[in-house]
């Protein structure tokens, strides 16, 4: 039985599909494993030392002999999703025709997808359906599509950028819409939205997600305090986590309404006595712009931006963490640390986090500080029915995914 499995982001995916892959090696010996990387084709590169740590459980990787130009280091509305998709649309057909050969010579039983809305993995899907395989897509992220409501400096010309891509590739996907025979879905949460996009209800399995369940089976404590010795913070500090992403890049906030945000975030700490705040942003953005964003804030040096820290020790010892839209929200709360959506305008963040009562929104600098005080002192707690309703099962999901590629594997058309 020949099993094959695609990844485009070496971080969470091989995160999501190596405890799945320990589960398939351990009950099922007949299986045979292989990895294909699309990682270039979207402009990002294939990690060899991660793909290293899980490449003994593999016959063989395989990678496509092109790629597009990297993604830029550095998000100020410049480089976003749908530029990544452009790039992608001009080898698009040379994409599909490799594709083709590859299931050809491999003849898989099943394929594993982490995402289902963009080339490289809708040639995929067609090839495979093209040749009767079938297909499971493994919910990655608790965002689910790129349909903001775009901010209006940007709005023309991603605008001019989606119309451009939907002339070739299609309209754009909403994630679950690819055509992937079954759904291994996080929750109730995503059952509902996958419901709301179309997807029938007999494809959608509820699983959670085997990358957020290992995170709770593991304790950080040590490497936090670690964290605390390295960086010479006492302990009677209270730590902030604010875990940034491109949301500019997205055109969901402009350039300087993203800075005006951060700034919020550091007039609250410098107002506030023994409080020390982690500023990690996300790994396409821009370090330096948010270097300069503190450089001049009293409390500078109780600041630290860096993107080289371990997120789920420095969670382990936060007493709060800040978002604008990102799954870190998940992975905080399954380690009990209450999170907050920064969202001084208001706008649309294309979560549902809020709605849920997963996070509060942060609109003000006022209610900012009233919410890291009442973090502080313990007032504030993550309500475990809701995260329930975002993941289903934090025990066994890389089990019943596995579970789930079997009886795929084994399904004929």
């Amino acid at each position: 039985m020949k099993i094959l499995f695609e990844i485009t982001n070496c971080d969470s995916d091989i995160a999501m599909f190596e405890p799945v892959i320990k589960v398939l090696q351990r009950k099922y010996l007949q299986c045979e494993l292989y990895l294909l990387s699309l990682c270039e084709v979207i402009g990002l590169h294939t990690d060899q030392h991660k793909v290293a740590s899980i490449a003994q459980d593999f016959l063989q990787t395989y990678k496509l002999p092109f790629k597009v130009q990297t993604r830029n280091d550095g998000l100020r509305g410049k480089v976003s999703n749908e530029m990544s998709y452009l790039r992608m649309l001009r080898m698009k057909h040379k994409v599909g025709e490799h594709m083709g050969k590859l299931l050809e010579s491999l003849h898989p039983d099943v394929i594993i997808f982490s995402n289902d809305r963009i080339t490289p993995h809708l040639s995929l899907i067609k090839a495979a359906k093209n040749r009767r395989i079938p297909t499971l897509l493994v919910q990655e992220s608790i965002r689910k599509d790129d349909h903001y409501k775009l901010a209006k400096v940007d709005r023309l010309r991603l605008q001019l950028i989606r119309f451009l891509f939907s002339v070739v590739e299609g309209p754009l996907l909403c994630h679950g819409q690819g055509g992937c025979d079954r759904i291994a879905a996080w929750g109730e949460t995503s059952r509902e939205y996958f419901k709301m996009v179309g997807v029938p209800e007999e494809k959608v399995v509820l699983t959670g997600n085997p990358r957020i369940e290992s995170i709770t089976k593991r304790n950080w404590q040590r490497e936090g305090h670690e964290l605390r010795k390295r960086y010479s913070i006492p302990e009677d500090v209270s730590i902030i986590a604010f875990t940034t992403n491109p949301v500019d890049g997205m055109g969901i906030l402009t350039g300087d309404q993203l800075l005006e945000s951060v700034s919020m975030v550091v007039n609250a700490v410098a107002s506030l006595k023994n409080v020390y705040l982690f500023l990690k942003p996300h790994r396409f953005e821009n370090i330096e712009r948010y270097r300069r964003a503190v450089a001049e804030s009293p409390a500078q040096d109780r600041i630290l931006v860096e993107k080289n820290i371990d997120l789920y020790p420095l969670l382990s010892i936060s007493d709060a963490c800040l978002i604008f839209n990102s799954t870190v929200a998940l992975e905080a709360s399954v380690l009990s640390v209450p999170v907050a959506v920064v969202n001084p305008f208001q706008v649309d963040m294309g979560i549902d986090f809020v709605e849920n009562g997963l996070t509060v929104e942060i609109t003000n600098e006022k209610q900012l500080i009233s919410f890291l005080q009442s973090c502080r002192s313990g007032e504030y707690s993550v309500a475990t029915d809701v995260i329930q309703k975002y993941l289903a099962i934090i025990d066994g999901s890389a089990d019943m995914i596995a579970d789930e590629i079997l009886k795929l594997a084994t399904w004929k058309r």
